[in-house]
């Protein structure tokens, strides 16, 4: 079989090639995030890992504010219609997310006091955070035009040393400096930074000053009406562990944190996928070739809901391994945290059409129910039941926010472009798999790395005989 994959891979055009490269960068970057985890939640305590967790929140939250997400959304579609033109797209919305982000941190830093007790995260903390903006910001454009015309090798190459860099670097200056959060935001932060300094130069000196604002006001335009709606994803994402901070304390945000980082493995691998699976769905939305688009989709759905299964199997070892005993309380929280994650990462299948069509009056509202769901049940059952209820609490907003998704998409194509008969077999398989987690939990392990090996196999199986078929 490896070597029918492997001369499959040799046979295959540029952009299954591309494809590959891009799952494998992915993956490498987070497993080398992975590696470094257990080395920094022991040189951290639970209720570091739990200011670091707020951290990445505000991070996630002032990054959209401070650069409108021009490095996302707006920058595939337009190089998607603008190809011949891609270096001045790349070179004008990187522009203006600069001068965006000065102007909103200039802003912080006049106020910079009460924002940094407002965020509970000290001064120095906040301008970390403003350089990692602008530094991922910057390299994502660069990454993005790279994806879209399959530069695998330049991608590939770059980004892995950036990753494995950083997530180095962090152990290392954490275990060092005295102020260990410090240590660890700024070693997350230096690697991409100095990337992007080289990275935006070089674009400007491609393509100068001249029509620099040629895209600005398309740009604008497109993404202003959806920054509520990346904030409301964000909010839904990430607001169970500032309210968790606030509802029941720091030590328990630790704990969430850390399940959450490795249920987080999951959107790893989804994030990989999709980053494979989004300019070729592009392409086919834009071409209405819709059952190319329903075949291409099964695949995707099919690794996901596979990966999700093995991560749940193997989350005593995981929780363990990341963080040690003192984590493995929040065992029972895992299946569903990996669940929700799902559930995230599904609905972007739907909403690649919104975008293509640039039909995004639906997507701010979805988000914003979602977001809004969200909220009110935590503020409900965290007080009741504990940090834990934060999980199905972002679950049951997920599955609304899918659900939403589709519809829309129903709505714009006015037919169903999507295998939806195999995506709710699967997603019976994945909520079952859920349900009956915590009672293998309680099996001996030899029995559960039986179950491992079982589905390792049957899928293996599974793999061969569609090679023979083809």
């Amino acid at each position: 079989m490896i070597k029918k994959l492997l001369q499959k891979y040799r046979d295959s055009d540029v952009i299954f090639k591309a494809s590959v490269w891009f799952v494998v960068v992915t993956v490498i970057n987070n497993a080398a995030s992975l590696i470094t985890q257990p080395f920094v939640n022991r040189i951290l305590s639970v209720e570091e890992v739990g200011i670091y967790g707020v951290y990445l929140t505000w991070n996630s939250i002032f990054s959209i504010i401070a650069t409108f997400n021009l490095c996302y959304g707006v920058l595939e579609v337009l190089i998607t219609k603008n190809r011949e033109d891609s270096e001045r797209v790349v070179s004008s919305l990187s522009s203006l997310s600069t001068i965006i982000w000065l102007v909103f941190f200039a802003l912080v830093f006049i106020f910079i006091m009460p924002i940094s007790s407002l965020l509970g995260l000290k001064p120095i903390y906040i301008a970390v955070l403003a350089l990692t903006i602008w530094g991922d910001a910057t390299v994502s454009f660069w990454s993005v035009k790279k994806r879209f015309f399959y530069k695998y090798r330049q991608f590939s190459v770059l980004m892995v040393s950036v990753f494995v860099t950083k997530s180095a670097l962090s152990v290392l200056l954490a275990y060092f400096f005295d102020d260990k959060i410090l240590g660890r935001t700024l070693g997350m932060c230096i690697p991409p930074l100095c990337v992007a300094i080289v990275f935006f130069i070089m674009s400007l000196r491609r393509t100068g000053f001249v029509g620099i604002t040629t895209y600005w006001k398309r740009a604008i335009k497109f993404n202003l009406p959806l920054i509520p709606h990346y904030l409301s994803s964000v909010l839904l994402a990430s607001s169970d562990k500032v309210m968790i901070q606030h509802l029941v304390g720091e030590s328990e945000v630790g704990l969430y944190s850390l399940a959450y980082t490795f249920s987080g493995l999951a959107l790893i691998v989804f994030g990989a996928l999709n980053s494979a699976y989004t300019p070729a769905a592009y392409e086919l939305i834009r071409n209405k070739d819709y059952d190319e688009l329903s075949k291409k989709t099964k695949p995707l759905i099919f690794i996901a809901i596979v990966f999700s299964i093995l991560l749940m199997l193997m989350a005593p070892e995981g929780i363990y391994i990341l963080g040690g005993k003192e984590y493995l309380s929040t065992l029972s929280i895992v299946p569903v945290l990996v669940l929700g994650i799902f559930f995230s990462s599904f609905y972007f299948i739907f909403s690649n059409v919104e975008f293509i069509y640039e039909k995004t009056s639906f997507v701010f509202p979805i988000s914003m129910l979602g977001a809004l769901l969200n909220i009110i049940l935590n503020f409900i059952f965290i007080p009741l039941y504990g940090y834990g209820a934060a999980a199905y609490t972002t679950l049951v907003s997920y599955m609304l926010v899918a659900l939403c998704h589709y519809l829309v998409t129903l709505m714009i194509l006015k037919r169903n472009a999507y295998p939806m008969r195999f995506v709710c077999f699967s997603l019976v398989i994945l909520i079952a798999a859920t349900a009956v987690m915590p009672l293998i939990y309680e099996l001996h392990f030899l029995i559960r790395y039986a179950i491992v090996l079982a589905t390792v196999a049957a899928v293996a199986l599974f793999l061969l005989r569609a090679l023979k078929r083809r």
